[in-house]
């Protein structure tokens, strides 16, 4: 329920409750919706179906509750940003579902923690949370598999070229709730691992134990997705599985760094998530992210450093910088989290190590760095300017 105060008038806005619903896997997510339908006659179901695309060139919209069952057609013209069309469309369902409870069942390629923004932004629903549902069998091979999503899907679109791994590792990172069934011990570890923020919960479990659980925090998702913020992490070495957070203050060497991503030294990483600064590019904050053996790597923001004032920058970031300022360095800072299975994740981390400046370099300042050979010219251009979102620009 959404409050609005205009002259001492109070409004009540009613917002459907909305639990947040995605899976890699169609058969334990049907599972988990079938549970609700049964349990919670009372919930609209509410999902669009991409595989419809080849067929008739729309994405359905179907909604299922206790009274019957809508199929919206939406065409899809050339051209059209899909993203955009499912971000539209399901604002413009939600508003006509009022306050009722609403199991929001997404697509394999939208990824969930981008709706729990959008809805919570653009004051769309209340978010009770955000669920995903694994199969504990399938989880090693998925988060090792360099598959692209649009091969492994016949619903994603041709040109999603994320991998599984990646899909699936975002899915757990920015989970309220992971659902799943019996598993291994090693898979639970891997889920304790990859989902540090998140409860699990038995698939076989009442529904009441994540459905409605009022679990989601958007402030801690916002911190999770903000710029150049360390990312939540839950320490742990068991079956197999380790974590390990790795904070450094020096440079990376660009073309060190970039011959240990393509020539398998982090190979027995099954993830690795967070920010990264290379001497080349001393402005420049690079989001990193290491899933299933490969690797990508984004120029998202400048550091703060770089930024003449700070008067207009998220809270989040500013407070980071200004906790871990350092008079030569700024806010510049690598950290990463790492996962590693089956070796130990010192050798990770003494790799990781190995691509920092060494002292020799580090002596010829900034001057000699930027004068360096940067092999990021061609991904990323220039220097990244301020592009986090300002109070001014952020969505009302």
């Amino acid at each position: 329920m959404r409050i609005v105060l205009v002259n001492t008038i109070v409004f009540a806005m009613p917002m459907p409750s909305v639990t947040i619903l995605s899976s890699l896997h169609p058969l334990v997510r049907e599972a988990a919706v079938t549970r609700v339908r049964r349990q919670r006659p009372d919930v609209v179901v509410l999902r669009h179906e991409l595989g419809t695309l080849p067929t008739d060139g729309s994405v359905h919209r179907v909604e299922r509750s206790a009274t019957g069952e809508t199929d919206v057609p939406i065409p899809v013209t050339e051209g059209c940003c899909l993203s955009c069309l499912l971000r539209d469309d399901t604002l413009a369902a939600l508003r006509g579902l009022h306050d009722l409870p609403v199991l929001l069942v997404l697509p394999t390629c939208v990824e969930p923690a981008m709706v729990a923004r959008v809805l919570y932004e653009q004051r769309a629903a209340h978010i009770d949370a955000v669920v995903t549902v694994v199969d504990p069998d399938a989880l090693e091979g998925d988060l090792w598999s360099n598959r692209s999503l649009a091969a492994d899907d016949a619903s994603a679109p041709s040109a999603d070229e994320r991998s599984v791994a990646e899909v699936l590792g975002r899915q757990l990172q920015h989970a309220d709730i992971v659902l799943h069934p019996a598993g291994t011990d090693r898979a639970i570890a891997l889920l304790d691992a990859l989902a540090p923020t998140a409860r699990r919960v038995p698939a076989d479990a009442e529904v009441a134990r994540w459905f409605g659980s009022s679990c989601h925090d958007a402030d801690r998702l916002a911190r999770m997705l903000a710029t150049a913020v360390p990312r939540p992490h839950r320490h742990l070495a068991r079956h197999g599985v380790a974590t390990a957070t790795w904070s450094r203050r020096r440079p990376l060497h660009p073309q060190r760094f970039l011959d240990a991503c393509e020539d398998g030294t982090f190979a027995d990483v099954i993830r690795a998530t967070g920010h990264l600064w290379v001497a080349t590019r001393p402005n420049t904050v690079l989001e990193a992210e290491l899933s299933g053996g490969s690797y990508e790597l984004a120029a998202v923001d400048a550091w703060l450093m770089a930024v003449p004032g700070w008067d207009r920058v998220e809270d989040s970031r500013r407070e980071v910088a200004s906790t871990r300022w350092h008079p030569y360095w700024g806010d510049r800072a690598q950290d990463l989290e790492l996962v590693c299975t089956g070796r130990d994740i010192g050798d990770a981390i003494a790799a990781l190590d190995a691509c920092l400046l060494s002292d020799h370099e580090l002596s010829e300042g900034e001057d000699g760095w930027t004068s360096w050979h940067d092999p990021f010219t061609s991904w990323f251009g220039d220097e990244a300017e301020l592009l986090t979102p300002t109070t001014d620009e952020e969505t009302p």
